[in-house]
This record gives structure tokens, sequence and C-alpha cells, in this order.
């Protein structure tokens, strides 16, 4: 007889945790499978252990900035101590995590799960299936298939952030998230490094404006960046690779190691979805405003396996509390994606809310824009850093905060105040009449406020 439960998460990172905890808080009888760690990518092997290798490259990039100007010499990078010091956040997570969950009184099992029928799981190497009045898929997402010869001689994120030691050179296939967070942390590590994208330009959900600086930033770095070239091969060669690329001009480069930062896609492949007729696409499981199953209602989705924008760690939370409100009310909940920020953690950070000039152009909306150049900021002239700047969007007529775009110092925590502006529909009077701390990134960005002509 199959095991059964009022709620069965499948996947238990911040979405399929939160969901878990917050049904068994109410009551209900819960359990959750992961075919990895307890935790999730996130805590794991994404972004708290990237910030970590993120966090010691900025301190060694900013100190190498300030030689001459109160510091003496340059300071280098120990990738090894590094490794060593992230693994003090990584290790012993899984079982700290799913022990948490079972005192709470949920059932953990481990391994790959698929359906057997609409209302069943089955769990991978288990004797009977698990039966769930509502079942919340929270799987995440995983790294697109690159499809050309030799893709398994490049490593995925997960690898690279494990790397015993890095190699003088590394070439990244992709030009998103991954690939520049990467590149400028290696790039300060000491590696020759070269980023190949596809397309014309890298990062391109970030305003191009902003984008355009950052790259000269990345150069400044050391980062080679080629556009408009496709990758359809990689081959090793003695203890080098060569990768292979479609494109005018250089079609073949030679590196220590090549990395994936092509794209992940949601998680959904060993699901068996198509036997229980779950609709889903290439950007994962269909869902309504209530984060129901298009298809099934008992069935949620949330986090980056949901077809839904913004496939982030915050977004995931958001749209968890969505299911656990609408599973134990019914579908009264919807989700609001509205003002939901983004960061890329390169040096400097590029952090962006709401709409791009370019999504602006194209809804039609009637806006203004003023851009600030902060390279010769306060901030900017005291670390010695040369590239930071700030666009605002405002809706014509009534002033209110389309769009935030911040390159620089803090950028990540300074988009916060933007993101409230968004999703509240903020405009720029309430913006200006706050009164910040000072000397502060946020303080200087009153100047970007002030050059829209303000009015009562």
């Amino acid at each position: 007889m199959p095991e059964k439960y009022d709620v069965v998460v499948i996947g238990s990172g911040p979405a399929g945790g939160h969901v878990a905890s917050r049904c068994r808080s109410e009551g209900l009888r819960v359990a959750l499978i992961e075919s990895g760690g307890y935790g999730g990518t996130c805590p794991l092997r994404g972004c708290n252990p990237k910030k970590v290798l993120v966090g010691v490259a900025e301190i060694v990039a900013k100190a190498n900035a300030l030689v001459g100007h109160g510091i003496r010499s340059k300071c280098t990078l120990d990738w090894e101590q590094l490794m060593e010091f992230k693994r003090g956040f990584v290790e012993g997570v899984p079982e700290k995590a799913e022990n948490a969950l079972r005192e709470k009184g949920i059932r953990t099992y481990h391994g790959r799960a698929r359906f057997v029928d609409e209302r069943r799981v089955q769990v991978e190497d288990g004797e009977e299936p698990l039966e769930g009045s509502y079942i919340a898929i929270c799987t995440g997402a995983e790294p697109l298939k690159l499809g050309f010869d030799g893709e398994d001689l490049a490593v995925v994120s997960e690898e690279f952030l494990e790397l015993k030691s890095l190699p003088d050179s590394v070439l990244f296939i992709g030009g998103g998230y991954i690939s520049l967070e990467f590149a400028h942390l290696a790039a300060i590590a000491g590696a020759d490094v070269r980023i190949v994208e596809a397309g014309d330009r890298v990062l391109a959900p970030f305003d191009e404006e902003m984008v355009g600086l950052l790259q000269k930033a990345s150069e400044k770095l050391g980062i080679r960046i080629t556009t408009n070239r496709t990758v359809h091969s990689i081959e090793r060669k003695n203890r080098r690779f060569v990768v292979q690329c479609d494109g005018e001009g250089d079609n073949r480069f030679y590196t220590d190691l090549v990395v994936h930062g092509a794209g992940r896609v949601p998680a959904i492949s060993q699901l068996n979805l198509d036997a229980v007729g779950i609709q889903h696409s290439k950007k994962g499981i269909e869902v309504n405003s209530y984060m129901q199953s298009v298809s099934h209602q008992h069935i949620f989705a949330a986090g980056d396996v949901a077809a839904t924008p913004y496939p982030l760690t915050p977004t995931a939370s958001l749209e968890a509390e969505i299911v656990v409100q609408n599973i134990l009310n019914g579908p009264r909940y919807q989700v609001d994606h509205t003002g939901i920020p983004s960061v890329a953690f390169t040096f400097p950070p590029l952090a962006s809310v709401g709409m791009t000039e370019e999504e602006a152009e194209r809804t039609g909306v009637s806006f203004r824009k003023q851009t600030l150049d902060r390279s010769n900021s306060f901030t900017n002239r005291r670390l010695m850093q040369d590239y930071a700047a700030a666009k605002l969007l405002v809706e014509s007529g009534t002033g209110t905060i389309l769009g935030a775009h911040v390159l620089g110092e803090h950028a990540e925590e300074v988009i916060n105040v933007f993101a409230m502006a968004v999703r509240q529909g903020l405009g720029l009077q309430e913006l200006a009449d706050m009164v910040w701390t000072y000397p502060s990134e946020i303080y200087e960005l009153k100047h970007l406020i002030r050059a829209f002509p303000q009015s009562r």
C-alpha cells in the first residue's frame, strides 16, 4: 500500500524546504524527497559558496586598487586556502538541514522521484510509492545540455566550485550570471580568462548601457569577451582543450579548462511528467497565478522548476509561500512578481530591478530616464575604482519608478531601495523626501533622483 500524506514535496531547496516546513507547522502530514543533499543548490553548490569565493576575490581586487594609496604591496589570492574556507560553509549543511526537517515531524526520503500517476510519486529504490493529497514540485534547475561533441569535457558550475587548483587559463561558454561571476573570480585569482557568448552581448537581461560599462571593467581585469560565437565542439589535445566555434573572426580557442556557463533549465527530465499529463515547456512546469499546475489543480510548482520569470532564490521563497497559502486555504492567493531585484556579483557588481530601457520601449509606456556617471563619485575615488553608474526610469506624468539599474560598490544593497519603490508603486517624490545615511552609496544616488524635474 502507498504511504499517504497530505503534502508530498519534491526538492528541498528554498522553495521545497519552505513548503514542507510551513505545511507541517499547520499540522499537515508532509513527506519531502531529495535526490541530492538536503538544502538544495543555493546553500550547497550555488549562491552561498559562490558568494564566499566572490567576497574574498572582491577584497583582493579592492586592496590591489589601493596599492600606493595606503596599501604597500599587492595581494594575491590563494585558491587552495579559499576553497578550504568555502568548505566550512558547506560541510555538514545537508545533515543539519535534514535533521531540522525531521525534528519538525517531516518524513524525509532520498532518491530521484518520478510520477506513477497524478497522485502517487515513486522514490528511486523505494518499495512503495508516496501518495499525496497535494504534490509540490520544487526540483530547481540543472545545467542545459549543450548538444555538441565533447560537451562532457566542460565542467559545470558545481564542479568549478570544487576545483582543488585553478589552471592558468579558463574559457567560459556563455555570458550569463554564472560565467561573468566566475570569470571575475578567476581573473582576480590570476587566470587568463575568456568568455565566449553566442549572442551579441553578455548579461542580456540587464540594461545594455550598464552592461557596456561592466564589460569595460571586465576587460580591465584581463577578461576577453568574444561575442557572436557559437561553440560547436570541445576537443582534448594533450593537456589542453580546443574549443571550436562558428561565427566570423577567431573561431578556435585553446585553454586549460572549459566551464559550462551557458545556462540552466528546469530539472524536470526525470519526473515522468508526460506519462501523467502534467503540462510543461522548456521554461518549466506551466502554472497559473496560484502556482498550480494548469493541468492538475492539486499539483503545485515553485522556484526555478516553474515556468515563471526570475529564476532566483528570493522568487522561489515568494512562490513557495503562495503554494502554502493555497494548499491551506484553497486557490485564493496569487503570486506578485513586481519589483524582483537581481544581481550579478561581478567586480563591480551590477544590480537591476523593474524595466530596462529596452523593455520600456517595447511596451510603449511613456517614460523619462536619467543616467548618472558615478566614476568620479566620492565612493569610487576613495576606493580607486573606475566604473560606476546608475540609471533610473520613471513613468511620464506620474513619476512612478519603472526601473533602476546600478553598477558599482554595494549595488546589491542599493538596489533594494529601488526594489521597494517598484514593488510599492512609489514615485520620485517619495524617494526625494527620504533621508539617507551619509556618506553612503545610496546618498550619492540623490543626485540621480534630483536630475528629474521635481513637482509637488
